[in-house]
């Protein structure tokens, strides 16, 4: 009975195990790409260099785009203290994707102020921000940056 329950066994993990193999060779040749944010490690001197505005807004509001598919939209701040860059008329609109979950994208949150750093995109020279731009240093260590490069300027 024992000789007969093992060759049961055998025969069912064979066929099964086809089965487990064309599954799983299914699954890596329609696997899709992961969603994962991947930003290279940048010091604060480097934040900088690659923003063309930095400064403390409060955030106004946001506005999801109108384009279809589009994960983005841009947000409006009152800008309280400009560091680098021109606010027009105390406001700047930085475009951005929304944080949908390794996208690279942010949220900002109505009524709150926050330090930001926003490059021009460079075909329409608009204002662009991401979680790499935006995390990964804290505000002080960017104005000692700013700081050291006006006393440095001729």
């Amino acid at each position: 009975m024992k000789r007969n329950m093992t060759f049961k066994l055998r025969e069912i993990g064979a066929r099964t195990g086809g089965y487990v193999a064309v599954l799983f060779a299914a699954a890596l040749v329609f696997a899709s790409p992961a969603l994962a944010c991947s930003c290279a490690q940048m010091t604060p001197e480097e934040k900088v260099e690659a923003s063309n505005a930095i400064f403390v807004g409060k955030v106004q509001r946001t506005l999801h785009s109108d384009s279809e598919g589009s994960d983005g939209g841009y947000t409006i701040f009152t800008v309280t203290e400009m560091l680098k860059g021109q606010a027009t008329d105390g406001e700047a609109y930085v475009s951005h994707a929304f944080n949908l979950g390794g996208n690279c994208g942010v949220d900002f949150t109505e009524g709150t102020e926050i330090f930001i750093l926003a490059a021009a995109d460079p075909e329409s020279g608009n204002l662009r921000t991401n979680s790499c731009l935006m995390t990964g240093f804290e505000p002080d260590e960017i104005r000692a940056v700013l700081k050291r490069q006006t006393q440095s300027a001729p």
